[in-house]
This record gives structure tokens, C-alpha cells and sequence, in this order.
């Protein structure tokens, strides 16, 4: 994963470039020195996934089955999530727009389960897991918050894409079938985004696929809402930024950069908007091999 912190600055600041390339690991990904990330940052094993609230205030990781919201800020712990009915190892963590539900999604070797977790008060102390269910015997590749509606939640992975909607503390679901693996998705307005590992752009309206893009030629990895639309990334290093309509608003090419990336691969996107929310003004990626470019 890489993110912004709340400033929606990459620290520590660097010469800013059209491409800028941050030899960086995860501990700058969040704004924080080496040291302080052994310190007081840390899980007893390799994290296993993570990533940002909305309004960049926490961060959630899980190394197994605990969860632990951090304070971006102080980088303390401010919660652990943990329940006897989850007690399996977590892929995916994703945030609600308000910032008030939390869903994870594990394995436990045969089923794929998904757990959302609320808080009623919104400082995450009063944390329970609000819903449990099973989402499949197949790979789940993202889980996410529709962006119109907290109550619904979108996933996907290995031929399949499910959509979820929360009635009476239970989740019912509809459940689609598609030709190709999809390995990530996106909310953008009222669509649902969706990217396959041959390269397709799959868009959903309503849960019935309304358009396919052949976007890139290789694998997509990694989808990124934005004001404009939304940002896509593949195995071959390409960025593209993408309009509402399913327009190219411009590429990038990380392999083509100076100095190149080892492994170009695009596995995770952050980007930056304006202040009035109108546009994006950064674009960061992170690279297979670790590189960071904005």
C-alpha cells in the first residue's frame, strides 16, 4: 500500500518532479522516520494489509486475526479490533466514506469471510463486529464501501463480483459471474469500476456490466478513485488517469522513467486533489520492487 498522509503530502518533501522517484519504504509511505516505526509501530509479525481512513486520520493494519487502528498523527495505537468469530488471517481492509465502518475480508483455507466492524461514537473506542459473513469459496481480490451508499459493499476476485447490501445487521447479497479474473474495483459516482488481469476495464451500473475498455496490454493491478474519474496502474508500469466517461485524460509510463523502476508493476495508487476537489494535482504509485514515484 501506499498513501498520503493527512496533508496529502509525501514525507519527508523532496525536489518535485513530473515523475519523482522515492527510494521509500512503507514507514514513509505514512510519514514516519525508521526509528520511530520500530518503536511504536509495529506488529509482531509481517503485515498482512492496511490501509488509510478518508480523512487520513487512521491507518488499519492486521498481521492475523487482530486489527489495529493507529493514529496517523502520533502513530500510537488507538484501537485493536479482535473477535473469537474471526480468527483467521486478513487480506483486505477498506474503510466506509464516513469513516465509521471498517470491513475486513479473510480466508480460513476453504471460505472467504467477510467481517464489517462500526463504531457509533466515530472514535473507534467503542468498536464491536457488526456483521459477519461467508463471501465465497473463490479468491476475494478487493472489497470496499459503494461511494453512494455505506450500507453497500462491493466485491470481487477470481471470476466473480458480489454486491452486498447491509438490511436488519445482516448482508444480502447478488452475485455475478464474469469471464476473467477481476483483480481490483473501484466506486466512481454511481459505477463500479472493475479491472482484469488481461488488461480489460469492466464498468457496472445497477450490477450489470454497462461497457468493457481493453485499457492496458498487460494485467491491471491497482484502481484509484479521483475528481476526474479515476486512476488505473498495470504490470507494465503504465498510469493512466481516466475521465468519468471512460476517456483517457492522460499516461504515464513508469518504466520509462529516470531512473527506471526494477520491477515497474503499478500495485498501489494515491493521488492528491486540488484544494477545491475539482482536479488532481499528484499522482503516487508504488512499484513491485518497492519504488515510489509521484
Amino acid at each position: 500500500c501506499v498513501i498520503f498522509d493527512k496533508r496529502r503530502q509525501m514525507c519527508p518533501r523532496h525536489d518535485e518532479r513530473d515523475v519523482e522517484t522515492l527510494n521509500a519504504s512503507v514507514d514513509s509511505e505514512v510519514g514516519m522516520s525508521r526509528q520511530d516505526s520500530h518503536d511504536s509501530f509495529r506488529h509482531e509479525a509481517s503485515v498482512s494489509a492496511i490501509c488509510t481512513s478518508h480523512s487520513r486520520q487512521l491507518i488499519a493494519s492486521s498481521h492475523d486475526e487482530t486489527i489495529r487502528l493507529w493514529d496517523s498523527q502520533c502513530l500510537e495505537v488507538a484501537t485493536t479490533l479482535s473477535d473469537d468469530r474471526q480468527q483467521h488471517d486478513v487480506s483486505i481492509l477498506s474503510f466506509s466514506p464516513d469513516d465509521t465502518k471498517l470491513v475486513s475480508v479473510s480466508s480460513d483455507g476453504h471460505n472467504q469471510i467477510m467481517c464489517v466492524w462500526m463504531t457509533l461514537n466515530g472514535e473507534w473506542n467503542d468498536a464491536n463486529l457488526h456483521i459477519q459473513t461467508l463471501a465465497g469459496h473463490e479468491k476475494v481480490y478487493f472489497c470496499h464501501f459503494t461511494a453512494t451508499n455505506q450500507a453497500h459493499l462491493v466485491s470481487g476476485g477470481s471470476r466473480h463480483v458480489n454486491f452486498w447490501s447491509e438490511r436488519h445487521s445482516t448482508l444480502g447479497v447478488s452475485k455475478h459471474t464474469y469471464e476473467d479474473t477481476l483483480s481490483c474495483g473501484v466506486s466512481v459516482h454511481n459505477k463500479l469500476v472493475t479491472a482484469t488481469k488481461s488488461g480489460t476495464l469492466v464498468v457496472w451500473e445497477e450490477k450489470k456490466i454497462v461497457k468493457e475498455v481493453q485499457a492496458h496490454n498487460d494485467g491491471v493491478l491497482s484502481l484509484c478513485a479521483c475528481p476526474e474519474g479515476f486512476v488505473s496502474g498495470c504490470c507494465k508500469g503504465v498510469v493512466i488517469l481516466w475521465s468519468n466517461t471512460i476517456q483517457k485524460v492522460a499516461s504515464f509510463d513508469v518504466a520509462q522513467s529516470s531512473p527506471s523502476s526494477f520491477q515497474s508493476a503499478i500495485c498501489s495508487i494515491d493521488i492528491t486533489p486540488h484544494l477545491n476537489g475539482s482536479s488532481t494535482i499528484k499522482i503516487l504509485v508504488r512499484t513491485r520492487s518497492g519504488e515510489i514515484f509521484e
